[in-house]
């Protein structure tokens, strides 16, 4: 065979072979949507939220919460109705599974302050937290108002039953993470190989110096600090 029927060859195999895989891989697709969507037509509920806690329309979960012990839901950020489907979720999984964290696509430093608003009750807490949030989509009415409503929800239950939230997320504003850290300063003196680095955050707090760059700066002496490194 000539060299020359060979690179044709070669192409030819090599054109078909693109093909194949484009044909496949658009096959593929087109089964994944199609099974996901025959699934999903399967198994769905309605959800009326009336303020009715009977928990009816989350019936088709039911089956699920005896083999699982973490329970995650999607949202839409901006989404109004989000604030309504978390309350309604905490509330149904805290009464069939007793759930006793709550997860959230917050900050340290924000579930902080709101497992503090939890224990006390005291709204200042949440408007200055709500303050440093402003222009976030984290910051609504409903949002907002749906942490008054975790708050009476969770006021009600015994001491040993009480929710947690756990903040999974990176720290975004830099005042709300500083506030935190100033807030667990400990009342007795400091040990000494730390004393330095907290009379420092002290003095800027203090005196209402913290700005992005301060923050910036003082996570990485404190990085340096506890790792011995750059």
């Amino acid at each position: 065979m000539s060299k020359i029927n060979v690179k044709l060859l070669n192409k030819i195999i090599i054109i078909n072979l693109f093909i194949i895989i484009i044909f496949t891989s658009c096959n593929f697709e087109e089964s994944t949507e199609q099974h996901i969507d025959k699934y999903l037509s399967r198994n769905y509920s309605k959800l009326v939220l009336d303020g009715n806690d009977d928990f009816s329309y989350f019936k088709l979960l039911d089956k699920d919460l005896k083999r699982n012990e973490v329970f995650l839901t999607g949202e839409i950020h901006g989404t109004t109705m989000n604030t309504e489907l978390e309350l309604s979720f905490l509330k149904y999984l805290k009464e069939k599974a007793n759930i006793k964290y709550y997860l959230s696509e917050l900050s340290y430093s924000d579930a902080y302050f709101l497992n503090k608003y939890l224990d006390t009750g005291d709204e200042n807490i949440l408007k200055e937290l709500f303050e440093e949030l402003k222009d976030t989509p984290g910051c609504t009415k409903e949002t907002y108002n749906k942490w008054i409503k975790v708050y009476e929800f969770n006021k009600a239950l015994p001491n040993d039953k009480k929710i947690k939230v756990i903040g999974i997320d990176i720290e975004h504003q830099e005042n709300i993470a500083i506030h935190c850290m100033y807030s667990l300063i400990p009342k007795n003196e400091s040990p000494k190989k730390i004393r330095p680095l907290i009379k420092k955050l002290q003095d800027v707090y203090e005196n209402n110096g913290v700005t992005a760059k301060f923050a910036k700066d003082f996570s990485l002496d404190l990085k340096k600090d506890i790792y011995g490194c750059n």
